[in-house]
């Protein structure tokens, strides 16, 4: 999925839940990599499932509401973003997660400030800065540049 061979990824993905047909990685690996190839429809309802197996509520999925951002559904990915903006005063919220609904909403200043929240706070998601394509839509901001080159990947 990183490689952006999102065709080989369903097939991967699709081998490997005829196996494990409940495997919610798979089923977020494979949802995203329908999101990637603009299958909106098939992309929400795989992850779905996938936060059904993990038991997430999709009422807080800042996936699903990174992908309502992109499909135009703003006040659907405001309402979640919302929720996680309130559930974030109660205990920690990785800001990483907050800043693609940021970047989904093509806000990217408050993207940036998330993602160096992030950053400052040790974020898994620095990791994924170079590859996700979710971060495409920010990557030659110069806000992003100067966090790739902090976090060593530039």
């Amino acid at each position: 999925m990183s490689a952006r061979r999102y065709d080989l990824a369903i097939a991967q993905c699709l081998k490997g839940l005829e196996l494990h047909p409940d495997d919610s990685n798979l089923n977020h690996i494979l949802g995203w990599a329908y999101v990637y190839k603009g299958m909106y429809d098939k992309g929400i309802e795989t992850i779905t499932k996938s936060h059904a197996v993990d038991g997430v509520d999709p009422d807080f999925s800042p996936d699903l509401a990174y992908i309502h951002a992109i499909t135009g559904k703003k006040d659907e990915a405001r309402k979640i973003l919302a929720r996680l903006l309130a559930l974030a005063k109660e205990g920690p919220l990785d800001p990483g997660l907050l800043a693609l609904i940021y970047v989904g909403l093509d806000e990217r200043k408050q993207a940036l400030t998330l993602l160096e929240q992030a950053y400052r706070g040790h974020s898994p998601m620095m990791t994924w800065l170079k590859v996700d394509a979710r971060f495409d839509a920010i990557r030659q901001e110069p806000g992003f540049q100067d966090l790739m080159r902090g976090v060593g990947l530039i």
